[in-house]
């Protein structure tokens, strides 16, 4: 495994105190708005080179875009700007993101075990809609490796598998509360509930899983097509941490959107599931993450901020 150099370890570092910083602010003891803003943007900065080539011309033409604009607003029109507060907009969701992060401290403990009785057939393909649907939820994206890497023990994957892989994940984000798209929604929209979109948003997700069967079924051959062996006890870390922001929703921080409560939630829940492990490992699995890991971040922070302009 490559090691992370200084510039990514402090990169970690200035994520970190993002976090926390988001986190002190939900207590009303203080703004910190701007801090936080300043600090992710900072390990933006540092980790620059580490995003694609691709994302970073992207990125750039609509940072330089986005202060033209500014520029002309403020010279050309006249228009009051508030230059220290240009680059909050939807830190909010980059902090989420960041919180959401720890729950695959979380997700390594899932990963063990063997891989289960052999499933195939429709019935196959269904489980594995359902199993990376339900622990995608929580996990996100990792969910695919997860799930295709036990699938991938008994051969290469086949198309089949790599839709239902592909639909199941993308189709959480229908109802999940955890997925950032979810979170910019809930706290953009006015008036908004999150319990109107799930109420919609999960029978259409199973739809999804439905329509997804018989499609494959009725294209493919899936007598010899495996399929993930889904058991109860998967199900219970996305189910818990679910009742959980619920409960903290609903009862003990009502005041809270459920974007905030995530934010604090998850990474308190991880920290504390590591505890028996040993203090440092919490920290040391954020800050010294491999290097590959720090691009998906640093992007989704570009990614998300781009609306600032």
């Amino acid at each position: 495994m490559q090691e992370t150099t200084p510039r990514q370890r402090l990169a970690g570092v200035l994520i970190l105190l993002g976090l926390i910083a988001q986190i002190i602010g939900f207590t009303g003891w203080l703004s910190t708005a701007h801090a936080v803003s300043y600090l992710l943007w900072a390990s933006v900065v540092l980790l620059w080179r580490d995003i694609p080539r691709r994302s970073r011309i992207q990125a750039a033409v609509l940072i330089a875009l986005g202060a033209g604009m500014l520029l002309v607003a403020r010279f050309v029109y006249g228009a009051d700007v508030d230059w220290p507060a240009i680059l909050q907009g939807n830190s909010f969701v980059a902090a989420m993101l960041v919180g959401v992060s720890f729950i695959s401290l979380i997700g390594k403990q899932g990963n063990k075990g063997a891989m289960g009785s052999r499933v195939t057939g429709a019935g196959g393909v269904l489980r594995t809609w359902l199993g990376v649907h339900f622990l995608g939820t929580i996990l996100n994206l990792s969910t695919v490796f997860m799930v295709g890497d036990k699938l991938a023990r008994r051969g290469p994957l086949t198309t089949p598998q790599l839709l239902a892989l592909n639909r199941g994940l993308s189709s959480a984000a229908l109802w999940s509360p955890f997925f950032a798209s979810m979170g910019v929604v809930i706290a953009l929209v006015p008036d908004v509930e999150y319990a109107q979109i799930a109420v919609v948003g999960f029978p259409m997700a199973m739809l999804s899983g439905l329509l997804t069967t018989l499609e494959l079924r009725r294209r493919f051959d899936l007598s010899e097509v495996d399929g993930y062996s889904l058991s109860p006890r998967s199900l219970l870390m996305p189910v818990g941490m679910a009742a959980l922001v619920m409960l903290f929703h609903f009862v003990l921080t009502p005041a809270l959107t459920i974007v905030s409560i995530i934010t604090f939630l998850l990474p308190s829940v991880a920290l504390l599931s590591n505890l028996p492990m040993g203090p440092n490992l919490p920290c040391d699995g954020f800050v010294n993450t491999p290097p590959r890991g720090y691009p998906p971040c640093a992007g989704r922070f570009r990614y998300f901020w781009r609306q600032v302009y």
